[in-house]
């Protein structure tokens, strides 16, 4: 079990270096700014940003499946507060980030759930 652990995170360090070149196409709300993102929570824009929390949500959702990450690396936010958790920490990272893309963003948070999962 650790040891797919080492292997995803590993897989996730090479592609983080990897050239913007050979980056896969992202759709949706992915392409957005992390600019967008602070502007439409900061004007309560239900309509948007649950839009964009939901595309993360599917990319974390991806990326755990394909890698089979085990444990869970979710499992690592409090129980029961997985959707606020995700929001915190975009609202955060986009704050600090704001020229970003959600792409970008959702990439670092699953990095970084990934990392706590092996803890």
């Amino acid at each position: 079990m650790k040891r797919a652990t080492v292997l995803c995170i590993a897989m996730l360090t090479l592609i983080a270096h990897a050239p913007q070149a050979a980056s896969a196409l992202i759709v949706g709300a992915g392409v957005e700014s992390c600019g967008t993102w602070t502007k439409e929570r900061r004007e309560d824009n239900r309509f948007g940003w649950s839009q964009t929390s939901n595309w993360v949500f599917g990319y974390l959702s991806g990326v755990f499946n394909g890698l089979g990450a085990t444990p869970d690396p979710m499992r690592s936010l409090p129980t029961g507060t997985a959707a606020d958790a995700v929001k915190g920490w975009l609202d955060k990272y986009c704050a600090d980030n704001p020229l970003d893309t959600i792409d970008k963003a959702a990439f670092a948070l699953a990095f970084e759930l990934l990392q706590r999962s092996r803890k």
